[in-house]
């Protein structure tokens, strides 16, 4: 009788084993794509970032343009997609603006003329591949900006 308990307990000490085994690469698993996924999500913020810095650049040189594209890694088969869009508060200062002659001449002077035209930029930046398991990451972000 004695050796059919032990038989019993080795049976259910080897089952206990094998699934702590299981669970352990399941985490395992899952921890792995949480990682694949903050990656990748940081790589959208990223290039979101310098997609905001590259339609500001724009509008500094005197664009009025309101609407940017920027793709990666070319246009027609691209894995992260931003779409940049600008609204001017106060009118577009444009090429011809004497806004940087106001502020550099009016540096120590308290008026209130100095740069009434504002930018206020909408970024939205989306990772999509079709290929990948993982599902679309959407990042969109929201910037104020004097020209």
């Amino acid at each position: 009788m004695r050796r059919a308990y032990s038989l019993l307990l080795a049976v259910v000490f080897v089952v206990v084993v094998s699934g702590v085994g299981v669970a352990t690469l399941w985490i395992s698993a899952l921890g792995a794509h949480q990682t694949t996924q903050e990656f990748l999500a940081a790589q959208v913020r990223i290039f979101a970032r310098s997609a905001t810095e590259a339609a500001i650049f724009e509008i500094q040189k005197g664009s009025c343009a309101t609407e940017f594209e920027f793709f990666y890694p070319q246009k027609e088969a691209f894995l992260v997609k931003s779409e940049v869009s600008v609204s001017y508060v106060g009118g577009c200062a444009g090429v011809n603006s004497n806004l940087s002659a106001n502020l550099s001449s009016q540096a120590g002077t308290k008026s209130t003329n100095i740069a009434k035209t504002a930018a206020v930029v909408l970024t939205t930046t989306t990772f999509s591949n079709e290929n990948a398991s993982s599902p679309q990451i959407r990042f969109v972000k929201t910037t104020t900006q004097l020209p």
